[in-house]
């Protein structure tokens, strides 16, 4: 609720998009403000293991794992959590990914891009955003 006020007092609900990898905090989101616009973060590491580098070749071939099934399985995870924008890490983008969130009706927001190489890759996807650190991958 304190999100929500804080979004209201400040006029920008319907400039917002907030993001969580819980699906119960982006219900209770919706609860309170149903006009704001809610996004499903995916994949979660909730274990850390991916930080560690001996875990790096393993959590590779979880990601590529992730990549091929998530077609198949972003609907109800955006369903689940009342989500209006799916919020992926870039590397399980996929063209098919892209296509079924917008038959949805739900754009993709790509993150964590801070590599300016990988822009128009993901514009070549048809990805609706990008979520970076650093702005200036944005030319000039």
């Amino acid at each position: 609720p304190a999100v929500a006020a804080a979004l209201r007092r400040h006029g920008v609900v319907d400039r917002t998009v907030v993001s969580s990898f819980r699906a119960a905090t982006l219900r209770a989101l919706n609860g309170v403000e149903p006009a704001l616009r809610l996004g499903k973060t995916y994949p979660q590491d909730r274990t850390g293991l991916v930080k560690r580098p001996i875990f790096h070749s393993p959590a590779r071939l979880v990601v590529r794992a992730l990549k091929r099934t998530l077609p198949y399985r972003i609907d109800p995870l955006l369903r689940s959590a009342r989500a209006t924008a799916a919020v992926l890490y870039w590397e399980v983008i996929t063209a098919a990914v892209v296509e079924r969130c917008h038959a949805l009706g739900v754009p993709v927001l790509a993150w964590t891009v801070d590599d300016a190489e990988l822009l128009p890759w993901l514009d070549d996807l048809g990805v609706d955003g990008v979520v970076t650190n650093d702005p200036r991958i944005f030319g000039g």
